[in-house]
C-alpha cells in the first residue's frame, strides 16, 4: 500500500508541477493536458484505495476542487470535492499528520461559502426574488423560471437583461458589476436555473445566477416591465 500511495504522490507532484507554478520557477507554461492526466490519475487511484493517506487525499480533493471551479456545479463540487477534503484533513491532523494552518483554513472557508450558496439557492423562489428591488413590478403572473433571454447588453459598470415570459417582458438592470459571466446559447433556450441572494463575503453584493447569465454586483433591479411585441 505504502508503494501505492508512493505512485499517487507521484501523479501529485507532477500535475502540481504542471498546473501550478512554484514562485522559485521561472520560464514556466501551464501544461494542462500533462497535469489534468495526472490530477485524474491521482484522483482515481487515491479513491479507489481501501487505506488512505489522509493528507495527500485532501490535497489532491483541493486540487480537482480547484481546477474545477467553474466546470461543475456548486452541488457536485462542494459534496464530492470540498467537504470531504475538509473531513479527511480533519482526519490527518487526528492521525497526527500536519497540514499547514493556511491550507486547512483555505479549504474549510471554501466549503463555509459553498454551503451558504447552495443554502440560499435552496431557498423558495417568492424569497430569493426579493433580493431585486422593485420585485413587486413583475407581477404574479411573470416567472423567471421558464422566462427567455431576448436581450443583453453591458459597459464596464453595469448590464440590462430583458427577460420574456408569454405576453410580458422584464428588463433588468445591474449596477456595480464586478463580476459576469455568460455561456451556452441563451437566445434559444429557456431559464431552468435561478438564484439570487446576498454574497457571502459582502453583504452589500448580490449574486445572480440564471445558468446563462451570472452577475456579482452591487444591485440588480427591474427597470421595466412592458408587453411583449407580437410575432
Amino acid at each position: 500500500m505504502e508503494i501505492f500511495w508512493n505512485e499517487i504522490a507521484d501523479d501529485y507532484d507532477k500535475a502540481k508541477a504542471a498546473l501550478w507554478c512554484d514562485k522559485h520557477i521561472g520560464n514556466w507554461h501551464r501544461q494542462e493536458e500533462v497535469g489534468y492526466w495526472h490530477m485524474w490519475a491521482a484522483y482515481c487511484k487515491a479513491v479507489a484505495a481501501e487505506t488512505k493517506d489522509d493528507l495527500l487525499f485532501a490535497r489532491i480533493l483541493v486540487m480537482v476542487a480547484h481546477e474545477n471551479r467553474f466546470r461543475v456545479y456548486d452541488y457536485d463540487l462542494y459534496h464530492k470535492f470540498v467537504k470531504p477534503a475538509v473531513k479527511s484533513y480533519e482526519r490527518a491532523k487526528r492521525n497526527g499528520q500536519n497540514p499547514t494552518e493556511s491550507e486547512v483554513a483555505d479549504i474549510v472557508s471554501e466549503a463555509q461559502e459553498l454551503a451558504y450558496k447552495l443554502e440560499q439557492g435552496d431557498m423558495p423562489y417568492g424569497e430569493q426574488i426579493k433580493t431585486i428591488e422593485g420585485y413587486e413590478l413583475m407581477g404574479g403572473d411573470f416567472c423567471i423560471y421558464d422566462s427567455k433571454p431576448i436581450w443583453f447588453e453591458h459597459d464596464s459598470n453595469m448590464a440590462r437583461l430583458k427577460l420574456e415570459y408569454y405576453d410580458k417582458v422584464v428588463t433588468f438592470l445591474f449596477d456595480g458589476v464586478l463580476e459576469l459571466h455568460v455561456e451556452g446559447d441563451p437566445l434559444t433556450n429557456y431559464i431552468q436555473d435561478f438564484s439570487c441572494y446576498r454574497c457571502y463575503y459582502n453583504k452589500s453584493l448580490v449574486e445572480f445566477d440564471i445558468g446563462y447569465y451570472k452577475f456579482l454586483c452591487s444591485s440588480v433591479s427591474v427597470e421595466s416591465v412592458d408587453k411583449a411585441k407580437e410575432e
